[in-house]
């Protein structure tokens, strides 16, 4: 199974509706930043335990949650 690519318009988006610049979402998860930069341009894939911190610790809903990580584009 390859690496999905975290859609970075979304991400930023996200953040954006959280109020939330990526030094923050690094602060509030543990991660680097140069650490989420990787995993956000694909090149390192996010761990089970970086999948749990954001979910418990940024505030970002369910519903965000699933459609960064889980969600397919939709195809028209």
């Amino acid at each position: 199974m390859g690496n999905p690519k975290i859609d970075k318009a979304k991400f930023s988006k996200v953040l954006l509706n959280h109020k939330m610049t990526r030094r923050d979402f690094c602060e509030k998860t543990g991660m680097n930043p140069f650490s989420l930069s990787k995993k956000l341009n694909g090149h390192s894939k996010f761990s089970y335990d970086d999948l749990l911190s954001i979910r418990n610790n940024t505030g970002i809903t369910k519903g965000e949650f699933e459609d960064l990580f889980f969600c397919k584009s939709e195809s028209k």
